[in-house]
């Protein structure tokens, strides 16, 4: 519990924290016997090498066009902000139990509406946000009425209406940090609620290992 609060306050650094410490904090879950075994192991050297490093980040600058790239596995959602191609930012989630059994457009729409909220502080009020996803029906879904959307979609569409978004299709293959981070997650309800969300904005020259010090 100890070592799961000391990277959670470094979390902002570790990109792919929520992935790497997934079998420690299956330990802490009620009821679950405390038996230490190889991935254990394996997980408490993969937290230690993301606390001695970090992801190359830049500035958020408000002149800078931004992306938005989401994407949603079979388990969690990833989103990161992006201007010129580096990221300023990076959010993940679990799924919650109901959630799993969305259809995988439905998934997708979610996590764009996960990651707008997110990052609702760099995106409200710009006149375009680009949106990627690698699910191609979204990008017509996006442009036509809101009436003929699914009534799930819909729900999600509504909770969008604030921003001005320009949702294109990008392939999964080029999606590779929203990719990561869709499967760097753990759920945000029950006894392990806090979400290891990864948001960072560097320091120019900084090294996170120095919070170690």
């Amino acid at each position: 519990m100890s070592l799961l609060g000391f990277i959670n306050y470094l979390a902002k650094f570790l990109p792919r924290l929520s992935e790497a410490a997934q079998p420690l904090r299956d330990l802490t879950v009620k009821n679950a016997k405390f038996i230490w075994a190889t991935q254990h192991d394996k997980a408490f050297a993969q937290i230690k090498q993301l606390v001695v490093s970090h992801p190359i980040l830049k500035y958020y600058d408000v002149k800078q066009e931004v992306t938005l790239q989401c994407d949603a596995s079979e388990r969690g959602l990833g989103a990161v902000l992006l201007q010129n191609g580096q990221p300023i930012t990076f959010a993940s989630r679990a799924l919650t139990e109901t959630e799993p059994r969305y259809a995988q457009i439905e998934k997708e729409c979610l996590a764009i509406t996960f990651g707008a909220h997110k990052f609702s502080q760099y995106i409200s009020r710009r006149e375009k946000v680009c949106v990627e996803t690698d699910n191609k029906l979204l990008e017509s879904i996006f442009t036509k009425s809101l009436l003929k959307a699914p009534s799930r979609l819909q729900r999600m569409l509504l909770h969008l209406q604030c921003y001005n978004l320009d949702v294109k299709y990008k392939p999964g293959p080029q999606m590779y940090i929203a990719d990561h981070l869709s499967r760097a997650s753990i759920r945000e309800t029950g006894p392990q609620s806090k979400e290891f969300e990864v948001f960072a904005v560097e320091v120019e020259g900084m090294d996170p290992s120095i919070l170690l010090r």
